[in-house]
């Protein structure tokens, strides 16, 4: 009995087989010439496959006891039923079920994964420990087992030598972007942006408090950069995020500062790679033939990403070592195919930030979307005031021990106020004149 490989691979990953010999026939179901193997070398591979990657519920003592207790039947079949839910011809069907029978018996399957008490644990994992270990107190610079490790892991998730398109995201032109700056009251706020006191009005002047509000909220000169979680001292990496109030909490402002949240915009597409969907992975087919080593890969990258967004304590001198050589590895490996990364806020979790390569911003950034070609512009209207927003925090939240040390979470917050004319021109009035400071709203 010879099989269309080409129906087979429309419902089951594609299988390595130890002779090729296949022939070259007419496929009726897909009305053109395809190559067909012999269903006995597809059965073995099948039920190798299935052997490995499935589990026999008696050998399963604590998921047994779920499946007899509990009644819980979520995820556990038998052989015919586990044939039959994939939807291949009936005749091979009936075959596979009536073959399997000998192999598989009253046996019950479960898929073998991380939600088994049984699983015995993710070797990647357990590689990744040592390499840290190596990393913080052998060698720094020039550690050959972290690069050789990352460059093997990442190999599972290319496609031709590129990143998986799955686990890109792609941020369209003049997308708006946010990046803040606390301050200790609103007037050194508006003293940075205005020092001269320029008025607004004034085509000339505006540019200038555009430029200034550019330079005090955008790129950091790279002498004046500190250890961030992605970059070390003296590199300067561009951080922003889809969401004010993400910058507000990312910020880590203390109760009665002043937050500025200045507005950015790409001129060119960025591409970005999202650890969000890396952190969920790419799951393997329960069916593929590499499924315990993907899984174990899959296992690794959720852990690792969860590692690397992690906030950093007080003590933590080596939290953010390994997130910022990942972050220089994704840099030097793959900087041809994406502009940066893509990851949930640790303050806020419905929120995003974005971290781009310092070889896109490396020409600076533009101060307005008509001056200048780079990458990323301020985007700023004087008429409206549209591009830099304030909040000043009026109460913060302190639930773990983890946020007592390093990580308050903002609580309360005043609502949005874009500055007026007549602030942004006089930076020495008592902004309790203004009755916009007094309004408040809820925070996350």
């Amino acid at each position: 009995m010879l099989l269309c490989k080409n129906c087979i691979e429309k419902k089951l990953p594609p299988y390595t087989y130890s002779n090729e010999n296949f022939e070259s026939q007419f496929c009726e179901k897909c009305q053109s010439e395809h190559l067909h193997l012999d269903y006995g070398m597809f059965k073995n591979k099948l039920f190798d496959v299935v052997s490995t990657n499935y589990k026999f519920l008696s050998d399963l003592p604590d998921r047994a006891g779920w499946f007899f207790e509990a009644h819980d039947e979520d995820g556990v079949s038998d052989f015919y039923n586990f044939i039959e839910s994939l939807e291949l011809c009936e005749e091979l069907t009936e075959k596979l079920a009536e073959d399997g029978e000998e192999k598989f018996g009253d046996e019950l399957l479960v898929l073998y994964d991380d939600s088994l008490e049984e699983y015995e644990g993710c070797n990647k994992e357990f590689e990744w420990e040592s390499i840290q270990k190596s990393f913080k107190h052998e060698f720094r610079f020039f550690n050959s087992k972290l690069m050789d490790f990352l460059d093997h892991t990442f190999a599972y998730l290319l496609d031709s030598q590129n990143i998986n398109q799955s686990l890109l995201n792609i941020i369209t032109p003049n997308s708006i972007l946010y990046r803040g700056r606390s301050f200790d009251s609103f007037k050194g706020l508006l003293k940075e942006i205005n020092e001269d006191n320029l008025a607004i009005e004034f085509e000339t002047e505006n540019e200038v408090i555009a430029k200034n509000i550019r330079d005090k909220f955008g790129l950091v000169p790279s002498f004046l950069a500190s250890d961030q979680r992605m970059t070390p001292f003296g590199i300067s990496a561009l951080y922003l995020s889809t969401d004010k109030m993400a910058c507000v909490a990312e910020i880590r402002a203390l109760v009665g500062q002043y937050v500025g949240i200045a507005q950015f915009c790409n001129r060119e597409e960025l591409i970005l790679l999202n650890l969000n969907k890396l952190a969920n992975g790419l799951y393997p087919h329960h069916l593929d033939e590499n499924y315990i080593e993907k899984l174990d890969v899959y296992i690794f990258f959720k852990k690792l990403i969860a590692s690397v967004s992690k906030p950093k304590l007080e003590s933590g001198k080596f939290d953010y070592l390994i997130s910022q050589y990942f972050f220089e590895y994704l840099r030097v490996k793959f900087g041809a195919q994406i502009h940066g990364i893509y990851l949930k806020s640790v303050q806020l979790p419905s929120a995003d930030n974005i971290i781009l390569f310092p070889e896109v911003t490396n020409q600076g950034i533009d101060r307005s979307f008509s001056t200048g070609n780079n990458k990323v512009y301020f985007s700023w209207n004087k008429d409206s005031r549209y591009g830099l927003s304030i909040s000043q925090v009026k109460s913060i939240a302190i639930t773990t021990e983890i946020e007592y040390i390093s990580h308050p979470r903002l609580r309360e917050s005043t609502d949005w106020i874009y500055p007026s004319q007549e602030e942004l021109s006089h930076n020495s009035m008592d902004t309790r004149k203004f009755p916009s400071f007094q309004r408040r709203v809820r925070g996350d």
